[in-house]
């Protein structure tokens, strides 16, 4: 710890060395380096090292990163994927200068703790994630996303290099040594958004099975990515196992099941946003960016997200912008901009269906139970909503079915 003139305790904070290893240029401009730049003015002597890996020239992550990270010319390196918007490298100095206090020994800014909780608190794409980590937070494992150590530590003992994790796991197996030596790893909050795409999953099975074998008596490990090592998945029978989503769906269902007859309600689809974000941006009806906002929570107000702050990003070409906002002023932009189209993530089923019934235009409500409620207000709604097009995407409908004469009797309507 330092001390601020008016002699109160400060937060030390370090210039860090970002480390990135990345294969599409246009991507690690539009997200990475771009937000170094966009926000130079609260740590000016961040360094980037972006490692060029368009040829192959490294078999691993853990290979390019090392190779980054001896490169570094600060004591505290921060290896970040390309598809990162670093919303505050003010926070990421604070985080670093734990790490040189010696508070922890590796940082992340998502984790999975012993009881399996998401900590730290990140934008997923475009919902936001995980639980506040103002302090660190102790946890099993860390999210390849971002997770920072010394350079002193990282040349001592650096990331695993093995063909085996490849792009995966990498941060895992990381975590998992640095336990075994005694050292401390925890989640601490780095806004971010993680704007993936999802498009490199391969071989990630191999990398999580490698793990496992290396660490077995750390087995079952929780990662961000799954349980590695815990019971083995149940299989039904023949036909059911592929029909095992059927029950999310009935889950799902019967959230959202109160909903059925009621007056003015919109429609509802059951869907992962996260999962469903690019399928539904395909039906954006012009070049306008679609708003993505998120419904500021209590748990926001605690950490150094910007709230009010919209960045502009682009997915597979189709230009969005993100932004952290109040509740009060959802349809107050709405309102104010009825040409554009909004989607509204992390806010409860009461308010998107309220607020669908409220905006101008058209609307619709979507909902799963990994995402939680969104909803779609403005002119992509009404093109939008053919994007979910398949059984699984609209709501069993659990209503009481009476035959005509019973509904007669009891006065229902026919």
């Amino acid at each position: 710890m330092t001390t601020s003139p008016d002699g109160r305790s400060a937060e030390r904070r370090a210039p860090v060395t970002l480390v990135c290893v990345y294969n599409d240029e246009r991507v690690l401009e539009d997200c990475l380096l771009r937000s170094v730049r966009e926000n130079a003015h609260e740590a000016p002597d961040t360094e980037v090292i972006a490692v060029d890996n368009r040829r192959g020239a490294f078999a691993s992550a853990g290979a390019a990163l090392n190779h980054g990270a001896r490169r570094a010319r600060h004591p505290v390196v921060a290896f970040v994927h390309q598809d990162v918007y670093l919303h505050s490298l003010a926070s990421l100095e604070r985080v670093a200068g734990q790490v040189l206090d010696g508070q922890v020994d590796v940082a992340g800014a998502a984790g999975i703790t012993s009881t399996g909780r998401l900590a730290g608190r990140v934008r997923d794409r475009v919902v936001m994630a995980g639980d506040t980590a103002i302090d660190p937070i102790d946890v099993d494992t860390l999210d390849e996303v971002l997770f920072l150590a010394s350079r002193d530590l990282l040349i001592e003992e650096p990331l695993a290099e093995d063909p085996e994790l490849a792009w995966h796991a990498y941060a895992v197996e990381y975590s998992l040594r640095l336990r075994l030596r005694g050292g401390r790893v925890a989640a601490v909050d780095v806004p971010l958004t993680h704007n993936s795409l999802s498009t490199n999953l391969a071989k990630l099975d191999l990398a999580h099975a490698t793990v496992g074998a290396r660490y077995p008596e750390q087995v079952p490990i929780r990662t961000t990515c799954g349980v590695v090592g815990g019971p083995p998945k149940r299989v039904l029978p023949g036909p059911l196992d592929a029909r095992r989503w059927r029950y999310r769906w009935v889950k799902d269902s019967l959230t959202t099941a109160s909903w059925h007859g009621l007056r003015g309600s919109r429609e509802v689809v059951l869907s992962d946003i996260r999962e469903s974000v690019d399928q539904l941006l395909a039906f954006t009806v012009d070049a306008r960016p679609v708003v993505i906002l998120n419904v500021v929570s209590e748990q926001d107000r605690l950490t150094p997200w910007p709230v009010g702050q919209h960045v502009p990003l682009l997915r597979r070409d189709r230009p969005i912008t993100v932004g952290l906002v109040e509740p009060a002023d959802v349809l107050r932009q709405v309102r104010s901009a009825p040409e554009k189209s909004f989607l509204v993530a992390n806010v409860d089923l009461d308010t998107a269906r309220q607020w669908c019934d409220d905006a101008p235009g058209s609307s619709f409500v979507g909902y799963s139970q990994g995402s939680g409620a969104w909803c779609v207000l403005g002119p992509l709604a009404e093109a939008g909503s053919r994007a979910y097009g398949e059984a699984r995407d609209r709501p069993l409908d659990l209503r009481l079915r009476l035959p005509t004469g019973a509904r007669a009797a009891s006065g229902a309507p026919a």
